[in-house]
This record gives structure tokens, C-alpha cells and sequence, in this order.
């Protein structure tokens, strides 16, 4: 670094501590507000923190530590004494007729007199109190970018009042500093902040005394055999196969403005772990049966699988800590119980649709849905879709309520399942104790995320319907699983996510998921170059690393980005509008539009925008099909970007391989196309621009991913649309999206 550079970096420092050191004498701790904002760096931010107004900390080099605080103790001004373990600190609340300008200013003077160094007391914003206290003393810990010399350095730190002492081993050129004086007025936090804003540093903050617990343990009794949030080996499994719950609770344990909606069979509401209240008010908000259209969602005798919705409405949300049964990852978030299936598991297309808008209008965050079609390819009915998109589209104030589906338990791919493979759902399969894909649960391209359930060695611990008439005896049972438990797991950590950070869109929720979720079963996984399995989708679901996230996005300044899921489905060879909101602190200069075909993070462009642009029309290639990832990204001013994604399912481009025109034993003329990707449920025949009806599908040439090989129709009208000696234009249509397959000529 040359000697202009350092003049100037000497010239900040000597501008920020004028600014420290000319501060009027201690202002009153009673008065702390009239300080400018206080903050220390760290990665590079400011972090804000407030200071203590009835307590000190007081800093004894001297050897007789003990003499020392006697005679704090003693001091009228001084309401009590603590020692901060073996730092050479003390605490010092102070008497209330101390707290002003005048007692703090002369009790600093008694202790300067005593050869005692007084400091403050930071603490995070919010609570004071001992989990949020930042105490310092006169150490700060820095690392000076690389080609700064130890002469330069020196002389920073003299401009100061900094000593250098020994490097740190972890950081190099970095360095542990002193400062030789310091006080009230004049501390650590101050001068690391004026060693940073040199612009010499990587990082310069002062060496907090933060307050640090053991990983927080409920104390319910069945929390051991919970191998799901901590999993120490049990049933022989592997260690740490879990969600990583005990770091997550050291974030948040939930929100009671969080809601998590559970759609299931009837919710024993009484249950001990259900009925309590949180933060006063109580842990069950807006039950509802939509079966009989009434607010008692508990099961009745007679209904079917009485145990389910409980058992499944515990793994996310049951409290804890309370010494009573289990404990939920999401214990402090409040529970909507929805019964979607009572006497039967007979259900209305439009109780399923009843029980999104319920939960949507009523204010849930997220929607578990641990059920789904008995039949492959069921189509998702549009009811239900358009409930889906309401949910989404208004839910949570706009933002979106976020709704997750169980994968399925058939073993089979998830392209069978129109419910989740549907563009509004986070679809979450399931692993075992050993840290491998449970043997029952569906795969393919709709699995978002996995989450820990049965299929190992051992079962899902959670509550069950209280009494002997559920899974087990008691209140718990230790037997549940299937994809039916880690739907709701993956759910409550969900509701974690939004308890962090309340501002996420449902796509952000999906996408903070997917990130920080962890690869596991690497040598079988089959996860593609994007880091996308078909067993695991983006991984096992980790609670901890994805509210670290979510807080992280929290304190962001990026652009804000939200893609509109398409209202109809998209089709190869059709057009339809992209549409979306973007937000930004600083002015959006640019935007780029693109897509991924195979649903990753391989992206093609679509277009390429200003700051003003909200939409833009997209030709979907012809070669392209199945669940496609449209991305949208903004950039501000600042260079700061932000960007979203949504899923789509895009329809293939048909194709005709050969027409014929053919008479059946009756002798009723019928028309026979063959070729690919006809839909079942969209595919038209037309003659010319006459649409044809009486179609068949013949079972013989079905595809699994709800496509035909073949379409008959042997609708009357062909003999007056096709007339003997005539050639006629034949092409396959879509009714929904309206592409067009290549015509070919029939002649008779």
C-alpha cells in the first residue's frame, strides 16, 4: 500500500475519532436516546445495538479482582454487583438516584480514581436482557486486507489509542488490539467501527461477552425418541439425520402471528399438547369442519382414520417444553385444525376447494396437506386449482399462503399426482433414520424438499388422539410416518421461515427451503448437475440454515421480486403473458426474463427489460414440455439484485404421425389419429375448422403423464365433413392453450 493511501486512510481515522473524542463528557444514562444510532460491522454491515441505561460494566486488570469489587459494592450508587465469569468484568446496576448525568459522571471519576476502566453496556434491539446483552472491554478483534503491512498497521492503530497484540490464527494479518483507555465515552465499539470505516480492514469489531447456552432441549418426556428434530443414533440410525431443530429454536421457536393450517381427518383439539395458549392467547385459531360446515373439527365416532390429522397436526406445531407428551418444530406457531374428511374419505370437489379459502381468508401462513387422489392422474379439479391460486395470489396480505403436499406413499413418480405436481405446492418426500429415501415414498420432478419420517428402524413420535381410541393407548404415539409426517415437519419449519422473516412471498418460503436444504444420499441420489434429486428434490429440509436465511434476507436491501403463477397452463407452440411485481430501495435499471426446460438452474433467455416493465409476452418453443422454471431477475442502481422463480407445466407440442378415415362393423365412418402428446383432457380433433366430438382415448395407448398416443372419433358428422372424392385438412388442438399440431390430409 502505497504512503498517499495510508496518508488518507490516517486522515479518515483522525476525522472519526475527533468525532468520538470531542462528545460531550457521559450524558446521562437516563438520557441514552440523545446518542446518535450505535452500531457495530460485521460482515461488512452495520448491526445495530442499543445502550444499557441502568447498567455499567467495569474492567479490573489488577490482581485482586475480589478487593475490587468489595469496593464497587459499597459505592451508594451501585444497586448491585455481578461478575462476568473469569473476564475481569463487572456489572454494575445502578441505584435509581444514580441514573443521571451527574451521579454517572462522578461515579466514573470514583472508579477512574480506584484505577477502574468504566465501559457500557450494549445489548441487541428489543428485550434487554441477559440472552441479548453485548458486553466489551477494551479488545477488538480485526483482520487487515492482504499487502498491509505491520508498519501500516501500527499506525493506524496509534492514531487509535490501540495497542496490537497477538495475530489471530484463524484470519491472516489479523490481528487482537487494546485500546489503552478506555471509558464511557470513548470504548471499543467506537474504535472498531473507526478502524473498519479506514477501509483497511476485512473486518474489525470488538470482542463481545455475549451470552451463550446449551442447545435448547425441551423437557417433554417423548422429546428422546423424537429422532426427527434430534437424532443422537437412535434405533441405530445415523447421527444428525434430522431437521436440525435444537439450532433453529436458538433462532426462533415460532411466531403466535405465524399460522399453520392442517387439512387432514378430525384434530382432537383437546389434546394436551394442542390446547394451551401462546403469548396468551390461544394456540388453536378458526377451526373449521368442512364437511359438515360447522367449527368443530374434531373426530366423531364412525369417522375414518380418526388418529391421522392429530398425529399429523403435532409433528408441526404441538408445544413444547410445557413437561407434557411432545414437541413440535414449530411449538410456538398457532394451529388452524381443518377436517376435510369425516364419516368418509368420500370428499366434494368443493370441500377441498372450501378448505384452501378457509385457510387462506382466515389468516393461515402455511397449509399442510397430508392427503391426496387414490387414482393416478386424477386431474386436480379447477375448483380446487382456482382455491390453490386464491390462496396464493391473496392469501397472507398478497403475499401468498405457502402449501405443502405429501409426496405420496405408492412408490411410484410424482407425474401421477396432478395434486403435487400443481404449480401452487411444495411437494416434500420422504427419508428415514438412516439419511436415505423412505422405500414407499413417490419421487420425480414434483419433490421440492424431503423431510425425516418412518421407514428406517423407527417411527415418527407425535401426539395422538388422547385416550385409547387412536394409534396408541395414550396421548402419543410413536408409530406415525409415511409421507403424512414429513409433509407437516417440512410445514412447521415453514411457519419457522415466516416467523423470522413474516415479509417472504410463498415462492421465496420455497426457494429459502430448497437452498439451504442438505444433500444427503450421494452416492444414490441421482442428483443432476443443478444439485436436483428425483428422490430428494433439492434435499433433506434443514430448520436451522433456512431461518439463518430468511432472517439474512430480513436485513437485505435487495430488489424485491415476485413472479405471478400463469392463470391457464402454458403450451409449446402458444403464447401467454409472464407477469410480475418488483420492489427496490434504489431505482430497477434492468430485468431479465428466462426459463429453465428441465426445471433447474440451466436457463434460457426470454427478454431482457428496463426498470419499468411489470410483463412480457412468451413464445413457448415448440420443443419443450413438463415442469418448466421461469426466472425473473432485476437489478438496481446500486447493482443489487433480486430475483424470484415459479414452476409451470407446460403442455407439449403435439404431433401427428398418421390419419386415417375407417368404418366400424355398423358401419358408422370414424376417424383414427395417431401420434404424440394428445391430452386427454384438452386434445380436439378438427376437420378443416370444425371441431369434432364422440372422442375416445383408448386405454391401450394412455401415458402415464396424462397424454395419448391415439384419438378415435366417431362423431356423425364425418360423413358430411368428409365427403366421397374430397380431401380435408385434419390437425389435433388443444382446447385450453390452443396449439396445433402439423395437419395432414385425409382423403376419402
Amino acid at each position: 500500500m502505497n504512503s498517499r493511501m495510508i496518508i488518507r486512510a490516517l486522515t479518515v481515522v483522525a476525522s472519526l475519532l475527533a468525532s468520538i473524542v470531542v462528545a460531550p463528557t457521559h450524558p446521562s444514562l437516563a438520557i441514552a436516546a440523545e446518542y446518535a444510532p450505535e452500531y457495530y460491522y460485521n460482515a461488512g454491515r452495520r448491526v445495530p445495538v442499543e445502550r444499557s441505561q441502568t447498567r455499567i460494566a467495569v474492567l479490573d486488570r489488577s490482581s485482586n479482582k475480589s478487593a475490587s469489587v468489595e469496593w464497587i459494592a459499597s459505592d451508594p450508587s451501585v444497586a448491585a454487583v455481578r461478575v462476568i465469569g473469569a473476564t475481569g468484568l463487572a456489572e454494575i446496576t445502578l441505584a435509581p438516584d444514580a441514573v443521571s448525568k451527574a451521579g454517572v459522571t462522578a461515579l466514573e471519576e470514583r472508579l477512574q480514581k480506584a484505577q477502574l476502566a468504566a465501559m457500557p453496556v450494549f445489548f441487541e434491539p428489543g428485550v434487554e436482557a441477559d440472552r441479548s446483552t453485548l458486553f466489551v472491554t477494551d479488545q477488538i478483534l480485526a483482520q487487515f486486507s492482504a499487502g498491509i503491512s505491520a508498519e501500516e498497521i501500527q499506525d493506524v492503530a496509534a492514531a487509535l489509542g490501540l495497542t496490537a497484540g497477538e495475530p489471530l490464527a484463524y484470519a491472516p494479518n489479523g490481528y487482537r488490539f487494546r485500546l489503552r483507555s478506555p471509558s464511557l465515552d470513548h470504548n471499543v465499539v467506537e474504535a472498531a467501527n473507526a478502524l473498519f470505516e479506514s477501509g483497511l480492514c476485512r473486518f474489525s469489531h470488538p470482542d463481545f461477552i455475549a451470552h451463550r447456552s446449551p442447545r435448547f432441549r425441551p423437557n417433554d418426556p417423548s422429546y428422546a425418541d423424537q429422532w426427527h428434530l434430534r437424532n443422537t443414533g437412535q434405533g441405530s440410525g445415523v447421527e444428525g439425520a434430522d431437521v436440525d431443530a435444537e439450532a433453529a429454536w436458538d433462532i426462533t421457536q415460532g411466531s403466535k402471528d405465524v399460522i399453520v393450517a392442517v387439512a387432514d381427518t378430525g384434530i382432537d383439539t383437546a389434546h394436551p399438547d394442542l390446547a394451551v395458549t401462546i403469548d396468551g392467547v390461544p394456540k388453536i385459531v378458526a377451526p373449521r369442519d368442512v364437511v359438515h360446515g360447522d367449527g368443530d373439527p374434531a373426530p366423531k365416532p364412525g369417522d375414518a382414520n380418526v388418529s391421522h390429522g392429530t398425529a399429523a397436526a403435532g409433528v408441526a406445531i404441538a408445544a413444547f417444553n410445557n413437561g407434557r407428551e411432545t414437541a413440535g418444530i414449530a411449538p410456538m406457531c398457532r394451529l388452524m385444525p381443518i377436517q376435510l374428511y369425516a364419516e368418509s374419505t368420500f370428499t366434494p370437489n368443493s370441500t377441498e376447494a372450501d378448505a384452501f379459502t378457509w385457510a387462506a381468508d382466515n389468516g393461515a401462513s402455511v397449509m399442510s396437506n397430508s392427503w391426496g387422489p387414490d387414482n393416478d392422474n386424477t386431474p386436480l379439479p379447477d375448483a380446487t386449482r382456482a382455491a390453490m391460486e386464491h390462496a396464493t395470489t391473496n392469501g397472507r396480505n398478497g403475499k401468498g399462503m405457502v402449501i405443502l403436499f405429501a409426496a405420496g406413499n405408492s412408490n411410484d413418480d410424482t407425474d401421477l399426482d396432478n395434486y403435487v405436481s400443481s404449480e401452487f405446492v411444495i411437494g416434500v418426500s420422504a427419508s428415514t433414520n438412516f439419511d436415505v429415501r423412505a422405500g414407499y415414498s413417490r419421487f420425480g420432478r414434483a419433490v421440492s424438499i424431503a423431510a425425516p419420517s418412518s421407514g428406517g428402524s423407527l417411527g415418527i413420535t407425535t401426539t395422538d388422539l388422547t385416550g385409547t381410541g387412536g394409534y396408541s393407548t395414550g396421548n402419543v404415539t410413536g408409530a406415525f410416518g409415511g409421507t403424512s409426517s414429513a409433509c407437516p415437519l417440512a410445514a412447521g419449519v415453514a411457519a419457522l421461515v415466516l416467523s423470522v422473516n413474516p415479509e417472504l412471498t410463498w415462492q421465496e418460503v420455497k426457494q429459502v427451503l430448497e437452498a439451504t436444504a442438505d444433500k444427503i444420499d450421494l452416492g444414490n441420489g441421482n442428483y443432476n448437475e443443478d444439485g436436483v434429486s428425483i428422490f430428494y428434490g433439492h434435499g433433506r429440509v434443514n430448520a436451522f440454515r433456512a431461518v439463518e436465511l430468511a432472517r439474512d434476507m430480513l436485513a437485505g436491501d435487495n430488489p424485491r421480486v415476485t413472479v405471478a403463477t400463469p392463470a391457464a397452463p402454458a403450451g409449446a407452440g402458444a403464447s401467454f403473458q409472464l407477469t410480475w411485481t418488483a420492489t427496490a430501495e434504489a431505482e430497477i435499471v434492468s430485468q431479465a426474463v428466462e426459463y429453465s426446460a428441465d426445471g433447474g438452474t440451466l436457463y434460457t433467455p426470454i427478454a431482457t427489460l428496463g426498470g419499468g416493465d411489470r410483463s412480457v409476452v412468451w413464445s413457448v418453443p415448440d420443443d419443450i414440455g413438463g415442469s418448466v422454471r421461469i426466472r425473473v431477475t432485476a437489478t438496481d442502481a446500486e447493482s443489487r439484485v433480486g430475483s424470484s422463480t415459479v414452476t409451470v407445466s407446460v403442455w407439449a407440442m403435439p404431433s401427428l404421425a398418421t390419419v386415417k378415415l375407417k368404418r366400424t362393423s355398423s358401419g358408422r365412418r370414424t376417424i383414427v389419429v395417431d401420434g404424440l402428446n394428445f391430452r386427454t383432457d384438452a386434445a380436439v380433433i378438427f376437420v378443416g375448422e370444425t371441431a369434432l366430438g364422440a372422442l375416445k382415448y383408448p386405454k391401450g395407448r394412455r401415458n402415464s403423464d396424462g397424454t395419448c398416443t391415439r384419438i378415435v372419433s366417431k362423431d356423425p358428422a364425418i360423413d358430411t365433413l368428409v365427403p366421397a372424392g374430397s380431401s380435408v385438412q385434419v390437425t389435433v388442438r388443444h382446447a385450453t392453450t390452443g396449439q396445433i399440431s402439423g395437419a395432414l390430409t385425409l382423403t376419402r
